[in-house]
C-alpha cells in the first residue's frame, strides 16, 4: 500500500505547475481497468442510483489514471471514497479510459454518471449535446501540456511547425494548447498537417519519424524527455491553464447531490493528504 500511494503522490508532482483541491469549487482503446467499491461488499454489476428509499445507491466513476487526477485516485486507494459514500449509503463503480474524450463516449453511452477531465472534453460534451454539468474543479497544471519534437529534432521554434506533421488526441486539451500555440506564430491548423493519436501511440510515432512533433500531456512528458528521446518545444506556461474538471448527468446530480457532495469530500481530502 505504501508503494501504491507513493507512486500516485510520485505521479502527482511530476511536471504539474499548480494543484489545486476541489472542494472549493463546489483513439479506439478499450477501458483499462474497471473496480468497484463499498465499505462493506463489492457486486459485479452495480444499478444505477435511482433505487427506492433505504436502498444503497450507486455512483459510476468514468476515470482516468493522469497527475493532475492524483487528489482523486490517491482518495481511492486510501478508501476515502468508501468512507464517504458509506456514510450517505452509498457506493461506487470505478473504471478506467485513456482520455477525456473517451470518458465523454462512456457517459453519452449511458455507463458512467460522472466524469473527470480536462477543460476541453467537458466543453465538447456539453456542446454536443450531452446532459451534463460541471459540479467541481479538480486542478490546474501549465507545465502538465506540451508540444515535444524528437530530442535531435531541428525544430527550434513554432514557427518552425509550419507545414509539420504534429500528433495529438483530436477533442483533448492537447488540441486546444496545439490552437493557441499555432495562433502565437500566426499560424492555424491548416498550415501543418494534424494526426489523430491516442497519448499511448505518439511517443512510438515520434520515435519512428512518423510524425515530427506530438501534443502530449504527463506522464508521458516526464517519461519521454528523461529518457532523452524527446524534449520540450513549448509547454503550456503562461498560455493555457489546464483546467480538469468533475462533470456529473444533469438528471444524477439532481437526484443524488449527496453522491455527489461525498465525491468531492472525499476527494478533497485526497488533496489534504498530499
Amino acid at each position: 500500500m505504501k508503494k501504491r500511494i507513493f507512486a500516485i503522490l510520485t505521479a502527482g508532482v511530476l511536471g504539474v505547475g499548480a494543484l489545486t483541491a476541489c472542494g472549493s469549487n463546489a483513439n479506439n482503446a478499450q477501458p483499462q481497468d474497471s473496480t468497484e467499491g463499498t465499505a462493506s461488499s463489492t457486486k459485479e454489476d452495480a444499478a444505477p442510483a435511482d433505487k427506492t428509499e433505504g436502498e444503497t445507491k450507486t455512483i459510476r466513476i468514468a476515470a482516468q489514471a493522469y497527475p493532475l487526477y492524483s487528489p482523486i485516485n490517491l482518495a481511492k486507494e486510501l478508501g476515502y471514497f468508501d468512507e464517504e459514500f458509506a456514510a450517505v449509503g452509498g457506493e461506487y463503480t470505478w473504471t478506467e479510459f485513456e482520455s477525456g474524450p473517451l470518458v465523454n463516449e462512456a457517459v453519452a453511452a449511458g455507463e458512467g454518471d460522472v466524469g473527470f477531465m480536462a477543460d476541453l472534453p467537458a466543453i465538447i460534451a456539453k456542446s454536443s449535446g450531452q446532459d451534463i454539468q460541471v459540479v467541481s474543479g479538480v486542478a490546474t497544471g501549465e507545465k502538465s501540456l506540451a508540444v515535444l519534437v524528437g530530442a535531435d529534432s531541428d525544430i527550434a521554434d513554432i514557427k518552425d511547425l509550419k507545414g509539420k506533421k504534429i500528433a495529438y488526441a483530436s477533442g483533448s486539451y492537447a488540441q486546444h494548447l496545439l490552437a493557441l500555440v499555432l495562433d502565437q506564430a500566426g499560424l492555424t491548423f491548416d498550415d501543418v498537417e494534424s494526426v489523430n493519436l491516442g497519448a499511448a501511440d505518439s511517443p512510438a510515432a515520434l520515435a519512428n519519424g512518423d510524425v515530427d512533433a506530438i501534443v502530449i500531456w504527463e506522464q508521458f512528458i516526464t517519461k519521454l524527455t528523461e529518457e532523452g528521446t524527446a524534449k520540450v518545444l513549448i509547454d503550456g506556461t503562461g498560455i493555457k491553464k489546464s483546467n480538469m474538471v468533475l462533470y456529473s448527468v444533469r438528471d444524477f446530480a439532481e437526484a443524488n447531490p449527496e453522491l455527489i457532495e461525498a465525491f468531492i469530500k472525499a476527494t478533497d481530502r485526497g488533496a489534504k493528504y498530499i
